[in-house]
C-alpha cells in the first residue's frame, strides 16, 4: 500500500500499527509477570521492548525502550520509534516487537568462547542479543546481529567491532569504543504485525527463534506459500524469461553469475507448481518466456541428440542436462507442449552419450566441442541422471533409457552411494522402481534412510533435500506396502521414525522462509520476503 507522506502521517500510521499489535501482545494471560520470571532476580525490575519498523524496501529500524512495567517499557519504545519515523519519514508497512525474557551477564573476555559453544554445528547459529551495558541503549538484537554480519563466524567466532560501532552510530545509539568488562546476552518474546495480520514468534534460542509460529503445515498452507513463492519469482523474471539468480541478504546485491542448472530448475519447479496449482493459467505466459528462453541454450549436436550449453563458460555439465530434461518434461506435462517433449528425449541422448561404459557413470563436463573436460565432479549428477532417464522411459518406452538408468544405478550400489545421503537416489529410486521391481532397487532406497536418518535427525540447517529424500522414501514404503512387496529392508523398516522425520524436517523448512520478520533485517527486503534464503 502506498502510506508514504508527510511526517505527521507516518507517526500516525505507526501509532496505528502499533495499537494493533500492542493489543493483540496485551492480551496474552499474564505476560508480564511470565517475563519477569524469565528474567529472574537481578534482571526483572527493569524491562525493555525492541520495536522494530520497516517500510518493506529498506533495512528495518530499531529502538529499544525500557520501564518499570511492561506497559512503561513499550510507551518509551513506541516514543522513540515516533521520533524516528517522523524524523526519517519512515511509513510502517512492518512491525515487529521484542519483550527481553532471558537476560545472562557474561565476560568479554568468553564471549568468543561463548559464540562458539552456541553458534551450533553450522557455526552460524547465534541465536542471542548482545548488549554493551545494563540500561540496554547500546544494544543489538539477534536479527540485527546476523542479517548485518557483526560476528566473525569464520575466523575468531567474535563480534566485529568496527561494524558494530558503524551500526550503532547509524541508529543514533552509542558506540562502544572498547570492550566493557562484561556484555549481556539476551533473547526475546517476539511478535510482529504484517499486512496480512499479528503473530508470535519462536522465543527459545534455537533455529526457529524469531520465525513465526505455524500450528499446523497442511496442504493449504504450503499452497499458499508456495504460490506466494511462485508469484515472486516470476515478478523477479526478466523480459527475456531468465529468473533472478537471488540476492545476497546482507549487501542486497544480486548474485550475477549465469547459473543455468539453476534456471532449468526453477522452470521444473514452477511447470510442477502450475500444473497443480494454476488451472486459471494465469502464469502460462511466463513459463512460455522461461521454456523459451531456457530452449535458447540447447545446442544440437545432430537431429537427435542434444545438450545444455553455458555459453558463459563454454561447458556442457551433465547437472544442467539433467535440470533440461527434467524442465522440459515437466513444461511439457503443464502445458501439454510436445515440442518440449522432444527436446527432452534429445537431451536425454545426450545423456546417453555422456555415460562412461567402463564405469556406469556420467563423464559430468563437456567442452562445447562434446569432448570429455572432466570425468567427476558432483557425485549426486549420476544419481539425478537415473531420475531423468527414468522419467524418458516413463514418457516414451524406449528402453535405452530404462537399461541406462539400471546400468548407472548398480554402479551407485557398488559404490554404496547411500553414505553420501544423497536425496536424488531417493527420487530415482521412486521412479525407477515404478518400472523395474528388482529387490536390490527397493533396498537402496531404503537403505538411502536407515544410513542418514541419524544425520537427517540432528543437522540443524534447514535443508529442503531432507524432505525430498523423506517423502520419496515415505512413497516408495507405501508402494512396497500396497503391492505386497517385501524384502529383508522393508521387515525392519522403522516407519514411525520416517514420519516423526518427515514431518519435523517440513517444519524446519519453515526456517528458510523469508517471513517479513526475518527479510525486515536484511538491505533490500522487498527482493527477498517470500522466498527462501
Amino acid at each position: 500500500a502506498d502510506i508514504s507522506g508527510s511526517a505527521q502521517d507516518c507517526y500516525n500510521n505507526l501509532l496505528a500499527s502499533s495499537m494493533v499489535l500492542h493489543d493483540y501482545v496485551f492480551e496474552i494471560t499474564d505476560l508480564e509477570n511470565t517475563v519477569r520470571r524469565e528474567l529472574g532476580d537481578g534482571f526483572n525490575t527493569t524491562l525493555h521492548v525492541f520495536l522494530s519498523i520497516s517500510d518493506g524496501e529498506h533495512e528495518a529500524k530499531v529502538v529499544c525502550g525500557s520501564g518499570a512495567t511492561l506497559q512503561e517499557a513499550w510507551s518509551a519504545a513506541e516514543q522513540a520509534a515516533g521520533e524516528l519515523v517522523r524524523d526519517e519519514l519512515l511509513p510502517t508497512v512492518y512491525l515487529k516487537a521484542d519483550i527481553v525474557n532471558r537476560i545472562e551477564r557474561v565476560a568479554s573476555s568468553q564471549l568468543g568462547a561463548r559464540i562458539a559453544a552456541d553458534a551450533g554445528i553450522y557455526g552460524e547459529f547465534f541465536r542471542k542479543g548482545i548488549s554493551f551495558d545494563a540500561a540496554f541503549s547500546a544494544s543489538l538484537l539477534e536479527a540485527e546481529i546476523n542479517a548485518n554480519e557483526l560476528i566473525d563466524y569464520d575466523v575468531s567466532k567474535d563480534l566485529i567491532m568496527e561494524k558494530i560501532n558503524l551500526y550503532l552510530a547509524q541508529k543514533d545509539a552509542p558506540t562502544v569504543q572498547s570492550l566493557p568488562e562484561s556484555v549481556y546476552l539476551f533473547t526475546c518474546r517476539g511478535y510482529v504485525k504484517d499486512v496480512d495480520g499479528c503473530y508470535t514468534l519462536g522465543e527459545q534460542p534455537d533455529t526457529d527463534y524469531g520465525r513465526r509460529t505455524v500450528q499446523v503445515v497442511d496442504r493449504d498452507y504450503v499452497s499458499q506459500m508456495m504460490t506466494a513463492t511462485a508469484s515472486r519469482m516470476f515478478e523477479q523474471m526478466s523480459a527475456n524469461g531468465q529468473f533472478a539468480n537471488g540476492y545476497y541478504p546482507i549487501s542486497g546485491l544480486p548474485i550475477e553469475q549465469y547459473d543455468l542448472a539453476g534456471q532449468a530448475a526453477a522452470l521444473s519447479s514452477l511447470s510442477r507448481y502450475a500444473e497443480a496449482f494454476d488451472s486459471a493459467g494465469l502464469y502460462r505466459e511466463d513459463l512460455q518466456k522461461a521454456a523459451s528462453a531456457l530452449s535458447s541454450r540447447i545446442v544440437s549436436r545432430d537431429e537427435n541428440t542434444a545438450f545444455a550449453l553455458n555459453e558463459e563458460t563454454g561447458e556442457i555439465t551433465a547437472g544442467a542436462c539433467i535440470q533440461s530434461v527434467l524442465a522440459f518434461l515437466d513444461y511439457d506435462e503443464a502445458e501439454d507442449d510436445a515440442n518440449s517433449a522432444e527436446t527432452a528425449k534429445k537431451l536425454g541422448n545426450g545423456l546417453l552419450t555422456m555415460i562412461d561404459p567402463s564405469t556406469g557413470k556420467l563423464n559430468h563436463v563437456l567442452n562445447a566441442d562434446y569432448s570429455v573436460k572432466t570425468a567427476q565432479t558432483d557425485r549426486t549428477f549420476d544419481s539425478a541422471a537415473v531420475y531423468a532417464l527414468s522419467r524418458l522411459y516413463g514418457e516414451t518406452e524406449d528402453e535405452r533409457y530404462l537399461n541406462a538408468a539400471k546400468t548407472m544405478t548398480n554402479a551407485l550400489i557398488r559404490e554404496n552411494y547411500t553414505q553420501y545421503g544423497d536425496c536424488w537416489i531417493s527420487v530415482a529410486m521412486e521412479e525407477l522402481t515404478k518400472y523395474d521391481k528388482s529387490t536390490e532397487y527397493f533396498n537402496f532406497a531404503l537403505r538411502n534412510f536407515n544410513d542418514n536418518a541419524d544425520a537427517l535427525e540432528s543437522r540443524v540447517i534447514s535443508m529442503p533435500q531432507y524432505t525430498i529424500l523423506l517423502v520419496s522414501t515415505y512413497r516408495i514404503y507405501t508402494q512396497m506396502q500396497a503391492e505386497n512387496i517385501t524384502t529383508d529392508l522393508f521387515s525392519s523398516f522403522d516407519y514411525n521414525r520416517l514420519v516423526t522425520l518427515t514431518v519435523s524436517r517440513a517444519e524446519d523448512l519453515l526456517n528458510g522462509v523469508a517471513y517479513p520478520e526475518v527479510a525486515m533485517y536484511f538491505h533490500n527486503p522487498a527482493d527477498t520476503i517470500g522466498l527462501f534464503y
